[in-house]
């Protein structure tokens, strides 16, 4: 198993850098080698559900950790391309911001799964957390890049930018809490009551100030919807149950 995580590593490194001892460890390369890292993590996690072998359940949690430690300290915050500078692409969707943060995402959303059925709930949550703010990334990144172009660091946000990011947040929060109305599970609701909250705090504080005519009232008129909204049905459903 060592050396099968050594081959995949190693072949990533050459492909990508050209040589082993290179100084370079991009965001590209972090990337490809969280998500080889998740997919063998994953691999091993099946083989031990079938075997019970327990160089499995120690290969698969070891290689998983390595992925969840790489994930958060490189990709989500030292390589971000939002002030690293890195091109992502000029492809929506299929570009490096999929790659670094929504593969990631429903990896960990598949691993918060099977630790819930283990009877790990805390870690599981931990997991989906997690999965939903990279989730959260992607999609404000995505925004960026529509913007700007594959580099993200560049030029200061407009009006229409930071309207979208507002209707882009309560989207999501609108998708999270029809999933957990559909799936039935409360932190999804829970989750998009926190994304209401931080839509709502950008709105007020941002908005408010930066956006002018048409663009403020759409912001307000999306927000006030959500507002009314989200509460209303989540109370519904707080009382049925």
């Amino acid at each position: 198993m060592v050396f099968c995580w050594l081959l995949v590593t190693f072949e990533i490194r050459s492909l990508v850098a050209g040589d082993l001892a290179s100084r370079s460890y991009e965001l590209f390369e972090q990337s490809l080698q969280t998500l080889a890292w998740l997919a063998l993590a994953y691999g091993w996690l099946k083989a031990y559900r079938i075997s019970g072998r327990t160089a499995l359940l120690w290969g698969w949690r070891l290689l998983a950790g390595l992925a969840a430690v790489q994930s958060p300290l490189l990709q989500l915050l030292y390589s971000n391309p939002l002030w690293s500078g890195a091109p992502v692409g000029d492809w929506p969707v299929l570009n490096l911001l999929a790659l670094a943060y929504l593969l990631p995402a429903f990896f960990a959303l598949a691993f918060a799964w099977e630790l819930r059925a283990e009877g790990l709930r805390r870690l599981a949550m931990a997991t989906a957390v997690y999965a939903l703010l990279l989730v959260f990334t992607y999609l404000s990144l995505e925004v960026r890049r529509g913007f700007h172009g594959p580099v993200l660091n560049l030029g200061p946000a407009g009006d229409g930018e930071l309207m979208t990011y507002s209707l882009i947040w309560l989207a999501y929060a609108w998708a999270l809490f029809g999933l957990g109305l559909r799936s039935g599970f409360a932190s999804l609701r829970y989750a998009a009551l926190a994304v209401l909250a931080v839509a709502t705090v950008k709105v007020l504080l941002v908005d408010w100030g930066a956006l002018n005519g048409l663009l403020r009232f759409t912001a307000f008129a999306a927000l006030g919807a959500s507002l009314l909204g989200i509460p209303f049905l989540y109370q519904g459903v707080e009382r049925r149950a």
